[in-house]
């Protein structure tokens, strides 16, 4: 379980990024990550605590699930937030194609459901696009700091649960927060005048 509670009394964040570590039955049969009960997840992060007033929630979710999604929606809806809008990741190759042929149980696109307070006085974002090329690691996102600046949702500071990698103005937590850090992802380049 996640010690989120040592981030408790500190300034509050203003976007947290979630990418849950949901139960399905590809990731329990390749042992790629551990998955949590989805109620597990969703009642270790005191929202509340950690979100500023004027907030922003990203949740990722499984795209072949209904159950995740309206699992996340009801968690959005009882933590005092609203639905403002939702990202469709589609995942293509460098060329431009699908990764791979879409079917029911593997689709080539993921959800990000974006959420705020109840009355934070912003309008509902229409949905939106994103293309990129998926990471050869599993489940590595592509990263938001860019899209996020042009739906005109502005933050200082973010924290990243669940997260992978580090990035500047993010405080990442999770049991894989060092995983994109590790020496094997980098290459080695020698400079020389």
């Amino acid at each position: 379980m996640l010690n989120i509670f040592l981030l408790l009394g500190k300034e509050p964040f203003d976007v947290i990024l979630c990418d849950p570590p949901w139960e399905n039955k590809h990731v329990r049969r390749s042992g790629t990550y551990k998955s949590m009960d989805n109620i597990n997840i969703f009642n270790s992060i005191p929202l509340d605590s950690l979100l500023s007033l004027n907030g922003i929630l990203l949740v990722w979710c499984t795209s072949t699930s209904p159950r995740h999604q309206s699992e996340t929606l009801e968690w959005i809806e009882s933590s005092g937030l609203r639905l403002l809008g939702t990202l469709y990741w589609l995942k293509v190759t460098i060329s431009g194609e699908l990764v791979h042929e879409e079917t029911k149980n593997r689709p080539s696109w993921e959800l990000l459901y974006i959420a705020s307070r109840l009355n934070d006085g912003r309008t509902e974002l229409e949905p939106r696009v994103i293309l990129s090329v998926p990471s050869a690691v599993h489940s590595h996102k592509p990263p938001l700091i860019e899209v996020l600046k042009d739906l005109g949702l502005p933050w200082r500071n973010g924290l990243e649960i669940f997260g992978r990698y580090l990035l500047p103005g993010w405080t990442t937590i999770g049991n894989q927060a060092l995983k994109l850090q590790h020496i094997k992802y980098f290459k080695d380049i020698s400079y020389t005048k």
